[in-house]
Parts: C-alpha cells; sequence; structure tokens
C-alpha cells in the first residue's frame, strides 16, 4: 500500500526484436474507485516507460503498462493499494458534571463526562476507554467505615457523524466514614484514550467533589 500523498514509480520492462520499429508504451488505467474514469496522472507522461503516478482518491487501482512495435502489442497490469496519511486521533472534553449526594454516612461522588473524539478512520476507527488515576480523599486520616474506590461505570457512544463520535463517561464512587462530617472531600483524574491501532491519544479531566471544595 502507499500513502495518496506520495508517488509511485513504475519501471516495467519491454525488450523486442526491432524488426518492425521502435517500441512505443501506453499506461491506462483498468480498474480503480470510479472504474476507468478514476483520477490518476502519469508523469512525465503516459506514454512513458518509466513513469511516477501521482493518485487523487484512495482506493485499489489496476493499472495496465502495453508495448506496441508496430504489429504486436502486448500488456501486463498491476495492482495498487492507495490509502489516507494516517492522523493521530484527537480528544475533546465538552462538558464535565460532577454530582454529589451526601447522607448520614457519608457521601457519593459521581460524573458524568462528555467528550468527542475526531478521527480520520485510518487505519481502523479510533476505539476508546479509559482510567482512574490520582484518587485520594482528603482528608487521608480520616476514619473510615468502608469506601467504593473511584471506578469507570461504562462509556457510552452517543452519536457519530463523519469522522466525529460523541461518548458519555460515567464514573462513581462511595466514602463512608466512623464520624460523621469528618470528610471534606474526594478527588481523581479520569484519563480518557483513543486508539486507532497505530498510535495512542490520552486526556485527563480532573473531578473534584464533596462537603467542601478545595
Amino acid at each position: 500500500m502507499i500513502l495518496i500523498s506520495d508517488l509511485l514509480t513504475l519501471s516495467p520492462t519491454a525488450t523486442d526484436d526491432g524488426v518492425k520499429q521502435p517500441l512505443t508504451f501506453t499506461w491506462s488505467i483498468l480498474d480503480g474507485p470510479y472504474g476507468v474514469n478514476s483520477g490518476v496522472l502519469f508523469l512525465p507522461t503516459q506514454h512513458s516507460q518509466t513513469v511516477e503516478v501521482q493518485f487523487y482518491e484512495p482506493g485499489v487501482y489496476e493499472l495496465q503498462f502495453s508495448a506496441f512495435d508496430g504489429f504486436i502489442s502486448v500488456s501486463d497490469s498491476i495492482l495498487v493499494t492507495v490509502g489516507f496519511e494516517n492522523l493521530a486521533p484527537s480528544i475533546f472534553v465538552e462538558l464535565v458534571l460532577p454530582t454529589l449526594d451526601m447522607d448520614h454516612d457519608g457521601f457519593q461522588c459521581a460524573s458524568n463526562v462528555f467528550f468527542t473524539i475526531l478521527d480520520d478512520g485510518f487505519p481502523s476507527p479510533a476505539n476508546t476507554d479509559g482510567m482512574i488515576e490520582s484518587a485520594q480523599i482528603v482528608p487521608p486520616d480520616a476514619p473510615f467505615a468502608w469506601t467504593i474506590p473511584p471506578y469507570i461505570e461504562e462509556i457510552i457512544e452517543v452519536g457519530s457523524s463523519a469522522g466525529e463520535r460523541d461518548f458519555r463517561a460515567i464514573t462513581n464512587s462511595y466514602v463512608s466514614a466512623l464520624e460523621p462530617g469528618s470528610l471534606n472531600y474526594v478527588s481523581y483524574d479520569l484519563v480518557i484514550t483513543a486508539n486507532d491501532g497505530t498510535g495512542l491519544v490520552s486526556e485527563t479531566v480532573s473531578i473534584v467533589c464533596g462537603a467542601t471544595n478545595p
């Protein structure tokens, strides 16, 4: 496979007995994304033996090389796969909605994070994942009865269009204390990742909620 931004050099070999006249050559398109009308440029001309080929659309092309001695024409063909130059996906966080639910034992710290992944779909559509990092409860010496550390409940795809996919990540945690009122806040980072098969990118979202935010 070659990239659409590349020039492809083709140098076929042709021999003849020279009885009739010097060989003449012709390059042509047998098939492509738009059939024989697919846009291809042969440089310097389509009648050169060695050419550089410029493609204008991704896809699979069949190119034919013909040699003619004034009496008999022979030909051969080659298949060429042309693809886009890969662009790494991008992550854009649109909205972060932390929620706090207090009760007499402690509180629940959850969030909805809305984000968008932009990607060219090459070599494959980007998939997304996430992880929790830097989780802490302040003050750290509070007498806890039990806790549910911050975790990702799910990441849901909520919409898509050409080159763009929209997601909602839901996180949750619960902190309970032996002494009511002894907790201040809980904080953690949600690390969102996107991978298109050749590269991994990430974006970090800090989430803080509690009785009194720091």
